[in-house]
Parts: C-alpha cells; sequence; structure tokens
C-alpha cells in the first residue's frame, strides 16, 4: 500500500499530544488568585477533561498497537477509520474544552474577574437557599459574559460534546446587567431552572400543573398553556422565595417593553405573557403579606398595558386568553405556595426552602438607614438579600444609577473578594 506505516505514527504522535493538551486547561488560563475560580470548581472541571483524556489515550494505544501489527491493506483501512473516529471524539471534547477556556479567559480582566466572581456567589447562595437534604451536592455556578438580550443557563449534568456531562452550572449574562446590577436577579432566576432540574421536577411540575388547572374547571387551552408556562414560572417563583418583593420590582423592570410584545401570547413559547407574568408576582407578594406597595405596582401595570379601551390594547382573541388567565392568578399562586410534591417528600416548594423571603419592611428599614446615615449594614443579610436592598435603594428613593453603581460595584467585588463587612461610606 502507497500510504507508509510513518503517515499513521505521525498521526498518532499528533493526536497524543492533542489528547494530553486536554487537561492542561488551568494552566493555560492561568487566573491569578484574587481572579481564580474554587478548587471544587476546577477538580470538576478537569475530571471531566481527565475522563475523556483517559479514555481517548487508551483507544489511542490500542490503534498503535494495531499498527504494529497491521500487515494488509484492509488493516491499514482499519487503522484510518479508527485513527478518524479519535479525532472526532478529540474535535467534540475540544468543544468541552474551548467552552470553559472561553468563560474562564474572562477572569482575566481584573475588574471583570472580580464582578464576576461576586456574581457566582449570588448563583450559589441561591441555590443553597434549598435545605440539603434535597438538594445536597450543590456545585457552585460559573456565571460569564455573552451576546444577547436576556441570561440563560447550561444546567449542570445536562449532555455535552465528548460524550461527556456538563459538571457545573454555567450562566450566562449580557454585559448590560454588569451596567445595571440591580436587575443581576436574573441569575436568581437561572438558579431555578437548576433546582428544577436537581429536585427531579422539570418533567413533572408541568404535569401536575395540567392536573391541577384540570380540577379548577380550567379550558383545555388554559391547561396546556399554564402547563407549557411552569417552566419559567417555577424559576420565577423560587427568586421570590429568596428575595420577595425586590424580585416583583427587578420583573416588571425587566419585562416593560412594546405593548405588543407584553400583550403577546404564544402557545409554543414557555415563556408566560409579559403581561401575566408581573401579576402572578404581585399575587405571590398580597398572598404572603397583605396588602402593600404592590397593589399600586399592580394598578400602574394594569393602566400601561390595558385589555381594553386602547389603541395598544390586544386582539380580541389574545384579549380573550389574557382575560380568562387572569381569573386564575389566585389559582396558580395556590399550586406554587400549597401544592405537595411527591419528588419533594410531599412537601411544597416553600417548605424546603431554609428561610422565608426577606419582609419588605426589613428591607426597607435598612434603605431608610442608607438615606439618613449614609451606610449600609448588610452584614446579617444573605447575598441575595443584599441584593434585595439594592433593588429596592434604587426604586425607592432618588439615588442616580451612577451612584448606584458605584455602591453596588463595592459590593460586588466584596463578594467577590469573599470579604464579609459590607459597610458603605455615604455618597
Amino acid at each position: 500500500m502507497t500510504i507508509t506505516r510513518a503517515y499513521f505514527q505521525n498521526r498518532i504522535f499528533s493526536l497524543r499530544r492533542k489528547i494530553e493538551t486536554l487537561t492542561s486547561l488551568p494552566e493555560l488560563v492561568s487566573l491569578p488568585t484574587e481572579q481564580d475560580i474554587k478548587q471544587s470548581q476546577w477538580f470538576v472541571i478537569q475530571s471531566q477533561l481527565s475522563s475523556v483524556s483517559f479514555r481517548l489515550s487508551n483507544d489511542l494505544h490500542q490503534v498503535s498497537e494495531n499498527l504494529s501489527i497491521a500487515s494488509d491493506k484492509e488493516s491499514i483501512r482499519d487503522l484510518n477509520v479508527d485513527i478518524t473516529k479519535i479525532e472526532m471524539e478529540l474535535s467534540k471534547a475540544y468543544v468541552f474544552f474551548d467552552t470553559f477556556f472561553d468563560i474562564l479567559s474572562q477572569r482575566l480582566s481584573p475588574k471583570l474577574g472580580l464582578l464576576l466572581s461576586g456574581c457566582d456567589v449570588l448563583a450559589y447562595d441561591a441555590l443553597k437557599r434549598i435545605s440539603p437534604d434535597f438538594i445536597p451536592n450543590n456545585m457552585p455556578p460559573l456565571v460569564f459574559l455573552d451576546k444577547g438580550a436576556g441570561a440563560s443557563i447550561l444546567r449542570e449534568g445536562v449532555s455535552v460534546p465528548g460524550k461527556a456531562k456538563n459538571p457545573l452550572a454555567t450562566i450566562q449574562i449580557p454585559y448590560e446587567k454588569l451596567k445595571q446590577k440591580y436587575l443581576l436577579v436574573s441569575i436568581l432566576h437561572e438558579t431555578g431552572h437548576q433546582k428544577m432540574a436537581s429536585l427531579g421536577l422539570k418533567k413533572q411540575v408541568p404535569l401536575y400543573m395540567k392536573k391541577f388547572m384540570k380540577k379548577q374547571k380550567a379550558s383545555e387551552l388554559l391547561q396546556g398553556l399554564f402547563s407549557n408556562w411552569t417552566s419559567e414560572l417555577f424559576p420565577d417563583f423560587t427568586s421570590f422565595w429568596i428575595i420577595g418583593a425586590a424580585q416583583t420590582i427587578s420583573t416588571r423592570e425587566i419585562l416593560t417593553f412594546s405593548p405588543e410584545m407584553v400583550l403577546k401570547v404564544s402557545p409554543s413559547d414557555p415563556h408566560p405573557p409579559m403581561w401575566l407574568r408581573v401579576q402572578m408576582s404581585i399575587d405571590w407578594c398580597r398572598r404572603l403579606w397583605g396588602f402593600g406597595p404592590w397593589d399600586k405596582w399592580e394598578k400602574e401595570w394594569l393602566e400601561l398595558y390595558p385589555l381594553y379601551g386602547s389603541k395598544y390594547s390586544p386582539s380580541e382573541k389574545i384579549r380573550n386568553i389574557l382575560d380568562e388567565s387572569k381569573n386564575y392568578i389566585s389559582k396558580v399562586t395556590d399550586f406554587f405556595f400549597n401544592m405537595k410534591f411527591p419528588e419533594l417528600e410531599n412537601q411544597s416548594i416553600r417548605s424546603i426552602y431554609q428561610k422565608k423571603p426577606a419582609h419588605p419592611i426589613l428591607l426597607m428599614s435598612l434603605v431608610k438607614n442608607f438615606k439618613n446615615f449614609g451606610k449600609l449594614d448588610l452584614r446579617d443579610l444573605s447575598p441575595s438579600e443584599q441584593l434585595a436592598v439594592f433593588v429596592m435603594l434604587k426604586y425607592t428613593e432618588n439615588i442616580s444609577e451612577k451612584n448606584l453603581d458605584i455602591l453596588m460595584t463595592r459590593w460586588l467585588v466584596n463578594l467577590g473578594q469573599k470579604n464579609k463587612k459590607s459597610l458603605f461610606r455615604k455618597i
């Protein structure tokens, strides 16, 4: 055969070097100590890469053995096929390698690295709010920047290229979130998707919701819609159960768009209509604390996006769906507050949380202290609750975005540095 043994030896040598490089990610990125990720995070990333590297090395060793005894054209052709398979598998493994290289390289920027580390703390805090009896092995997520208008998550455990599982959740946020840090509530929402999967509820909750809505005598259309919407309402509720009214405020801010977008209904979209989604969160406030400022928020929302009597009102078909949906808001609140799930040992979602949402009165007292004395003492609050205070500060006090960003940058960097002291001087 015209192809020489040396040709295959060169391909094997090249593959061996590439396979060995799979385990060199920490050295290649070389994050400074103050911007580095946790050892536990490195461990699971490296374990995944080492596992793939070990498997491909063994496959390559077998190919090398076969090359030494290949004696006819057909066995040479077999070798070519086997080497090509390894090359294809390796290219898939490098998709995983490159993904984490890109994510971690962002932390080489001193300022950005610390801000992203602070975001990691927020994400991990949200996961840890659930009792470890239900999610015992929370792996700290990694937050990174990417293009796009909203946040998203690649959950821990989902399949990734290279016959591997994603070793830890990665949460993508657009850069604008770091310029409006009071909207980092999106990170908490994304961890809700991880919780839903980790608790074994991702497939089950939509089924439970459909059955629940049928018992409420909702139309088949609404049964299907609310079943579909649970994939986003569940993370909304888990975020609410951490920061309370601050989630409602942020949701309203994030979802304030043109009437055409806010009043849109799409049967295939897992996101509920924005018009309804804000009202759901308002109803959760009302259920937990009774009357409050959220009643005013609801009135303002409905005045901005009326179903009737405006040139911006939706078509009759959409209006009927939204009108009917609104009638079931209180029932859906019952579902999220009180439904007991077999997967949770017949407990409700809120009962597996280790704390209730911070009361708005407590959050507002801290905001008033800042107004009167120029300090925010956040030492007794979790990172997520601290974020809630900043949300309240943004929407209840006359503070400029610039000054708020100065405060929140210092706070987020402190989180990234694992600095528990959170006393801020007067601006």
